[in-house]
């Protein structure tokens, strides 16, 4: 069993190196970090500096420039595809300008034995200069503001650096991740946002031979989004929405093309990754949205699927605001698009039926049908489908330890329960999220609490 948390690179210098792995390791039995490769992460952009944990050091202040850019850049790859890091020429500028994150834990990693993996989402590339050109093409012809899964220079690109990282610090692993899901997703839930793609000259080669129609698929795409936007009628939406499948089944079939190039581009990044180092791991972020809250994004993630390409995964099971996330995101896109016309207790329940929450809310909103047995019933799911791949493919399950949102912000024994039902329904490991600098230090102690209550061994929990 391993236990894990997302760690911006700011918070060891904010804090002191020791002093937080004093508190990771102590407290919660943390033996594997996942170390942010870019910026500070969102919560000190976006959050009050209330919101954030008191550690006892002072805090950044948000108005501050951070360092984007905590290791040494692999100018051949830049050089080789036009590409180029943002580091502020005059490092004096941003707290802590030019540090070298990975190489500066160094001593501490290996004095303590602590396993570092490059943390690494989208979220990246605005620290990336010239990535536009890899954006993908939607069905009107025009770019959309999200890159191209199949662009071979954008491919190259992830997958140079995450091997240039794991063999320049000879890290234990990289753990990679879009927060995005596919055109459909686009079209039903997140309408009117970005436009469904990607029909690029290297998505029309794979359509091609795959023998499916693109002008179909426009066609398709383009009722698809006239019937999310149209008036209401006397016919239910879901009827009408099956009816435009069987009329353009190419929509459904560019679901799964845009799903098979982003994992031929996760299966490049594990393999570079393997061809530098063939024990280190490469696992994957998977949104909350994507691996429960989305419908149709779940139904496109095949875990069975996913173990041939992946060394682990790491679903976010946020469940302390999973509750509010659903009702205010996806309920809504639910009850005004998909299943309009319905009744809310109905959409509830159905939804939590489709992505096994057995205890269902039946009046109001999702409340109730989260928390602890949330995470234990999405833990046993995935189990079973990875078990079911015949590939070896580790389970890492994201708890939401201080998650900003909706929910009991002093909740240590929801994290605890939480804890607790990811390993008894089968995990690996357990991730602590969303960022090191939410997390009180009463939380974290729940933490330790789960471990020595589910009788780890300390070696076993840290190592």
């Amino acid at each position: 069993m391993r236990i894990a948390c997302h760690l911006p690179a700011n918070n060891l210098y904010d804090e002191g190196f020791g002093f937080v792995l004093d508190q990771l390791q102590n407290r919660a039995s943390v033996g594997t970090l996942f170390l942010n490769a870019f910026g500070d992460r969102f919560p000190t952009r976006l959050a009050s500096q209330e919101a954030l944990a008191d550690h006892g050091h002072p805090r950044r202040s948000r108005d501050q420039p951070c360092n984007q850019i905590w290791f040494e850049p692999p100018a051949e790859l830049l050089a080789d595809l036009d590409l180029d890091l943002l580091v502020d020429p005059d490092p004096s500028r941003v707290d802590f300008g030019g540090c070298d994150v990975y190489a500066d834990l160094a001593e501490y990693r290996y004095a303590r034995g602590v396993e570092v993996h490059a943390r690494i989402l989208e979220y990246a590339l605005a620290s990336i200069d010239g990535w536009q050109r890899f954006c993908e093409m939607d069905y009107t012809g025009n770019r959309t503001p999200l890159p191209c899964w199949r662009h071979p220079e954008y491919r190259a690109f992830w997958s140079g650096l995450t091997a240039h990282l794991v063999a320049n610090y000879d890290l234990d692993g990289i753990h990679f991740g879009a927060e995005r899901n596919g055109p459909l997703t686009q079209s039903l839930l997140w309408s009117g946002r970005v436009r469904a793609g990607c029909f690029c000259e290297y998505c029309l080669a794979a359509a091609g031979e795959r023998r499916i129609d693109p002008a179909r698929a426009r066609d398709g795409f383009r009722a698809l989004d006239a019937l999310v936007r149209g008036a209401e009628t006397l016919e239910s939406f879901p009827l009408r929405l099956m009816r435009l499948y069987t009329h353009y089944p190419e929509v459904l079939a560019w679901e799964r093309l845009w799903t098979e190039g982003r994992n031929q581009a996760y299966a490049g990044i594990r393999d570079a990754v393997h061809r530098v180092k063939r024990e280190a791991k490469a696992g994957w972020h998977l949104w909350q949205y994507t691996c429960s809250l989305d419908l149709i994004a779940r139904a496109s993630t095949d875990y069975q699927e996913w173990a041939t390409f992946s060394d682990y995964v790491k679903p976010c099971l946020y469940q302390d605001v999973a509750a509010s996330r659903a009702e205010a995101v996806t309920g809504a896109a639910y009850g005004n698009r998909l299943f309009r016309g319905f009744p809310e207790s109905l959409i509830h329940e159905y939804v939590n039926r489709c992505v096994g929450q057995q205890q269902a809310a039946l009046t109001g909103p999702f409340e109730g049908s989260f928390g602890p047995a949330y995470a234990g019933n999405q833990s046993a799911i995935i189990r079973d489908e990875l078990n079911r791949s015949g590939h070896p493919c580790e389970l890492w399950c994201g708890i939401g330890v201080n998650v900003q949102g909706k929910h009991d912000p002093a909740a240590p024994q929801l994290v605890r329960e939480s804890v607790e039902a990811a390993i008894s329904h089968g995990a690996d490991g357990i991730v602590l999220c969303r960022e090191y600098q939410e997390m009180t230090f009463e939380a974290l102690d729940a933490v330790g609490k789960a471990v020595q209550r589910c009788g780890l061994p300390e070696q076993e929990a840290s190592l």
